[in-house]
């Protein structure tokens, strides 16, 4: 009876160690300045509005503003995505395979695009996690799409684009 006890305080443990780790601020920047992040073009093309646009493979292209080809080390892969008919999303974050699915009702309002990711658990090199957890963070972010001659743009709250993946063999 004990040891279903303990059992049931790690779940909880966990969770209150996720919140705390989750509100730690990761700058040094005492200000309370939020850091500068690159000029940004405004996004342009056709608002997506039906899963069928997005259908196939995007390959990352750039995340708040940078190239994620400068990012990557030597010989890695970069991130990408592949979207199916039904809203299913499956895809490589940079180190981790991931799944997700993306809302059709959601490419018309303001609502999250998709659903929280699902990934392997698998621990990579600093840049690569870094880059994961940058691109799952615009995944969540993301609220609209926009597509321009084969680039796909998400786009957050106010807009801005998050990241452009390019379609690939386009």
């Amino acid at each position: 009876m004990h040891a279903q006890r303990s059992l049931a305080v790690v779940p909880s443990l966990a969770i209150a160690f996720a919140c705390v780790t989750g509100c730690a601020s990761s700058s040094n920047d005492q200000s309370g300045a939020a850091p500068e992040q690159p000029e940004q073009p405004a996004p342009t093309g056709s608002p997506v509005a039906d899963i069928a646009a997005l259908v196939g493979q995007w390959t990352l292209a750039t995340l708040g503003g940078q190239d994620v080809g400068a990012m990557l080390p030597s010989g890695a892969r970069a991130p990408m995505l592949d979207f199916a008919g039904n809203g299913q999303v499956a895809g490589f974050a940079g180190v981790n395979r991931l799944s997700t699915r993306l809302d059709p009702a959601a490419l018309l309002t303001d609502q999250p695009l998709f659903a929280p990711a699902v990934t392997t658990r698998m621990a990579g090199s600093e840049p690569l996690m870094s880059l994961e957890d940058r691109f799952l963070d615009a995944l969540e972010q993301s609220r609209a799409a926009r597509i321009d001659a084969g680039t796909l743009s998400l786009l957050g709250t106010e807009g801005q684009t998050l990241a452009t993946l390019a379609r690939a063999g386009g």
